[in-house]
């Protein structure tokens, strides 16, 4: 189910010609390629599996509170401590 492909180069390449970041002082490529390479394993790894399950579920508002699918729930909490 491989629909999604995050390219690291594409992102590097959109920050240091269109943003400019690689202008700042402490711009560091290595630092950012491997930050950017990181988050990318985690999108194909952990996000991409919730997709069709998130999608065919979707969000509720109950009680003014938002309850997301389970998938979801999971995933966020590989980005907490």
């Amino acid at each position: 189910m491989k629909d999604f492909a995050y390219i690291c180069e594409d992102i590097l390449f959109s920050l240091r010609h269109i943003a400019l970041a690689d202008r700042l002082v402490d711009w560091d490529n290595d630092a950012a390629k491997a930050i950017i390479s990181h988050f990318g394993a985690f999108a194909e790894e952990v996000l991409l599996p919730t997709n069709v399950i998130d999608d065919s579920m979707g969000a509720k508002l109950e009680n003014g509170r938002v309850i997301l699918p389970d998938a979801l729930k999971t995933a966020y909490h590989h980005c907490t401590p």
